[in-house]
């Protein structure tokens, strides 16, 4: 392991930091994203037909994990 820590070092430097310094801009994203998948959600629920198709999905899960 000790023979590993300057490339352990390098990559910390080039790779893991950077990501690292840009997280504080990521938060408002995943915001703004999690209100278009509400919005998305509701227009499919609006969808004629759409409670038929859940109770169906459920009904295979259920199958599916008493298999």
């Amino acid at each position: 392991m000790v023979d590993q820590l300057p490339q352990l070092t390098h990559h910390l430097e080039t790779d893991i930091m950077p990501i690292l310094a840009t997280l504080d801009r990521v938060g408002p994203d995943v915001h703004e994203l999690l209100e278009v998948l509400q919005d998305v959600r509701l227009a499919i629920q609006g969808v004629p037909g759409f409670r038929l198709l859940r109770r169906r999905g459920e009904e295979k899960e259920r199958d599916g994990a008493d298999a």
